[in-house]
């Protein structure tokens, strides 16, 4: 949602860093996932949902202009409609989310 209110203004769209990476799943694969684990409990065990493979930001970044259909200003692309802007991580911001058990 923010990258398209960002996209809706014109730009830019703020990236912390160009390594980022998030694991992103819909409402629906959520519930999916949750509904299987219920049905399989029988009491006490934990489980693992798969979310899939990290997505890279910076290419999510990419893929919300484009599909706005605009271009993404960059080096390449001086002409481009929107840029992509780097901030830097914010204090306690990892690069990417570690899924374990403790």
């Amino acid at each position: 949602p923010l990258f398209q209110e960002q996209v809706s203004r014109g730009g830019p769209l703020t990236v912390t860093d160009r390594g980022v990476a998030r694991y992103f799943m819909t409402v629906e694969e959520a519930v999916r996932l949750v509904l299987q684990a219920g049905s399989l409990a029988q009491g006490g065990e934990v489980f693992v949902l798969d979310m899939g493979k990290p997505v890279p930001i910076l290419k999510l970044a990419r893929q919300v202009i484009e599909a706005a259909g605009y271009t993404v200003r960059d080096e390449d692309n001086p002409d481009g409609d929107i840029e992509i802007e780097i901030t830097g991580l914010r204090p306690g911001e990892k690069m990417t989310e570690e899924l374990t058990l403790s």
